[in-house]
């Protein structure tokens, strides 16, 4: 019989190399590396999320101005045409940067570009739409609380669209915007 312990453990380690890949693909982050001629080197599983890519549209070797061109067919707002914003994009050395990119579907994502130091970068991309949604919520909740306060002086106050009177009994000339 096979003792508990003995069982639960792994009598061959797993492979450094492949727990790191692992761990690369469980970040939260898309992660995207490539060499100096602009060619991916290697992508986890995020970024494919992010972007709704294949594995098979990011194998080593594909050229970074595809994945930019998917990007701008998925809807990624830039103010110069299209061709321009792809060759600013690769044609330059990578520099250290931190762009915020639009989607016309309203999504958010930030990608912040790390040069190496052959002259090719990593780069995390990260979908932040719904922490700006929630940052977007919160301001406005912020403000109705403040113009309640205004108008009837209690901090919090509970009042609603059809109703003049706080529940501390306060009238308001106007009716609370809660």
């Amino acid at each position: 019989m096979v003792n508990s312990i003995e069982g639960a453990i792994d009598p061959e380690p797993a492979h450094p190399s492949r727990l790191l890949e692992q761990a690369i693909n469980n970040l939260s982050l898309g992660l995207i590396i490539f060499d100096n001629k602009r060619e991916v080197v290697f992508c986890n599983t995020r970024y494919l999320e992010i972007y709704g890519l294949t594995s098979e549209q990011v194998q080593p070797g594909t050229p970074i101005s595809n994945l930019i061109q998917h990007r701008l067919n998925l809807g990624l707002k830039v103010l110069s045409k299209p061709d321009e914003y792809i060759r600013e994009r690769v044609g330059n050395a990578a520099v250290p940067a931190t762009i915020v990119q639009e989607f016309t579907d309203g999504r958010i994502i930030i990608y912040t570009v790390y040069p190496m130091p052959d002259g090719g970068g990593m780069a995390t991309h990260e979908d932040v739409t719904g922490r700006e949604e929630m940052s977007a919520r919160l301001k406005r909740n912020t403000t109705l609380a403040k113009r309640r306060k205004k108008t009837c002086g209690y901090e919090t106050c509970n009042s609603t669209p059809r109703s003049t009177t706080c529940r501390r009994g306060y009238a308001s000339s106007t009716p609370h915007t809660g």
